[in-house]
């Protein structure tokens, strides 16, 4: 859930905050998210291939805020490769859902996270945590499966999340980037 992330971000936002969000869509969320870097002098970067929709709608949600983000078009994994190792406080994950999209999401972004910060995602789901294991492909009515099974298997039990009241429900997942996570 989108709370679940906000929350996140104020809960942890300090002077000079930047926050990469990959996968921003519409931009639904960062109009949460600028003013509270407007009050720390932050930054945003929005990462997204908008293959599915057009930019011009985050842009425009956007505009007010044009001195706080810096938008990159692309593969995200492969957008992740234009910035230096430890450059960000936060990154968010809300891209593909695809297993092995997912893995290549948390691989690329988690050098970029400074130690002490939060590599984040959304659709998280513990009721499909266990489920489709074997498979590299969402299945439509399971359709954050990748997500679940990635952050599972890259974190093991390593992780966080919201806990929502109904187990359908996808949830925010979050790690802590500490040294071993650098090195593993």
């Amino acid at each position: 859930m989108i709370n679940q992330y906000i929350e996140l971000v104020r809960n942890n936002i300090k002077p000079n905050f930047r926050i990469a969000e990959v996968g921003v869509f519409e931009g639904g969320s960062a109009r949460y998210i600028f003013p509270l870097l407007k009050e720390v002098t932050g930054s945003f970067v929005a990462v997204d291939s908008w293959e599915a929709v057009s930019e011009h709608a985050f842009l425009s949600a956007s505009a007010s805020w044009e001195k706080y983000r810096d938008i990159r078009q692309g593969i995200s994994w492969e957008v992740a490769e234009q910035f230096p190792n430890d450059s960000f406080d936060f990154v968010f994950i809300d891209a593909s859902h695809r297993y092995s999209n997912v893995v290549r999401d948390i691989r690329a972004w988690l050098p970029k996270v400074k130690v002490g910060g939060i590599l984040a995602g959304h659709d998280y789901n513990r009721m499909w945590a266990g489920e489709l294991d074997n498979t590299d492909d969402d299945v439509s009515e399971r359709e954050h499966c990748g997500v679940s099974r990635a952050v599972r298997e890259v974190f093991g039990d390593g992780f966080s999340h919201t806990v929502t009241p109904h187990l359908a429900d996808v949830e925010t997942w979050w790690v802590v980037i500490t040294e071993s996570h650098k090195h593993d």
